[in-house]
């Protein structure tokens, strides 16, 4: 965005998107836990974005996660279900104004990064 200011361009962050929680869930992240760093990360990326003129709430959109623990890189799964970031997920949707689950990812196969 400084970049954009320093070239007299308009900037401004409409949304964020969320595609994470495989590490979370594979590190046995509790729920609360993840519910915790979420709403904290929102928080500080708002805030943020309202240093640049951002005079609204920041929305964040979150693709909601498997719950089948990937196995080894290459996935396969092992056929583990930990549904404890999935459920964090949509507890976050459900809860909080500013989160909204957006769809599954279930249907897109799992690659390790």
């Amino acid at each position: 965005s400084s970049v954009a200011n320093t070239a007299g361009q308009p900037f401004s962050v409409a949304a964020l998107l969320l595609d994470i929680g495989e590490s979370n869930q594979n590190n046995g992240t509790t729920q609360a836990a993840y519910v915790t760093l979420n709403t904290t990360l929102r928080s500080d990326l708002e805030a943020q974005a309202q240093t640049y003129g951002l005079a609204r709430p920041l929305p964040v959109f979150i693709n909601q996660m498997n719950t089948i623990v990937p196995g080894p890189t290459p996935a396969p799964v092992d056929g583990s279900v930990v549904p404890a970031i999935a459920l964090a997920q949509l507890q976050l949707a459900q809860e909080q104004d500013y989160f909204c689950l957006v769809g599954p990812s279930y249907h897109i196969p799992y690659v390790s990064l």
